[in-house]
């Protein structure tokens, strides 16, 4: 498994990242059983607690379960119920990274057409901030800083679209949304993401819907060519 040394102050958020790529990466798949906390905190280099917090939001999430006395296991898809949320058919389903690239336009070309309709100045200073600290997190070749950063640019553009439903799927999905961002990001690189996010921000600062929408949309399809590109290499 790919787990690493957490090295960051919100360590459990990190935990439940790692333990989550893993399980969407396929690395860990429905039946597997996770390691002790014990041994996850030697891993890690953080505390059982902190270990303790991040299963306690897997399993809320309905990714994982703890068996009496047995351990704990990545669940099987037929067992996660519908109120459990998104996150569980997009942690153990069988799907291609193309298919979130597919929703993401199906949505995220809306959600800038309507930021550039309806943003405030307000949000704007937002989105532009984003993108300033991006820019310095892509000179400085901090990959996952940068990804991080490039979520939350598509996250405040999500908000500034007003749309509830938008906002709430954007949020159900924005952890498998991170983990394909940061995937992508270190096999690829940043400029070219970086590029489109700037033209995005001007046509929404402009008002330019039609701009917004285009450049939204050559960005993702830019997205679902390295998408593509990289199932093919796995497939190889």
């Amino acid at each position: 498994m790919g787990f690493k040394e957490v090295r960051k102050v919100n360590v459990s958020d990190e935990v439940y990242k790692q333990i989550l790529n893993e399980i969407v990466s396929k690395n860990l798949r429905p039946g597997d059983k996770l390691p002790t906390e014990l041994e996850l905190g030697q891993t890690f280099g953080v505390s059982r607690v902190s270990v303790r917090a991040a299963l306690q939001r897997l399993m809320g999430a309905g990714i994982i379960e703890s068996v009496n006395g047995g351990g704990t296991y990545v669940k099987h898809l037929p067992e996660v119920t519908v109120l459990s949320g998104i996150m569980p058919m997009i942690a153990l389903g069988n799907y291609d990274t193309s298919h979130i690239v597919d929703y993401r336009r199906s949505i995220e070309v809306v959600s800038a057409e309507l930021a550039a309709r309806l943003a405030v100045d307000e949000d704007i200073a937002e989105l532009r901030e984003i993108y300033t600290e991006m820019e310095a997190a892509n000179k400085a070749g901090d990959v996952e800083k940068y990804s991080e950063l490039d979520l939350d640019f598509h996250m405040c553009i999500a908000r500034m679209s007003k749309n509830p439903f938008i906002i709430y799927s954007m949020e159900q999905l924005k952890d498998a949304f991170f983990m394909h961002i940061s995937k992508l990001n270190q096999v690829y690189g940043c400029n070219d993401g970086f590029n489109y996010h700037g033209r995005i921000l001007d046509m929404i600062a402009s008002h330019n819907q039609q701009g917004a929408r285009e450049y939204m949309n050559l960005n993702l399809l830019n997205t679902q060519q390295k998408v593509l590109e990289w199932e093919d290499d796995l497939d190889d």
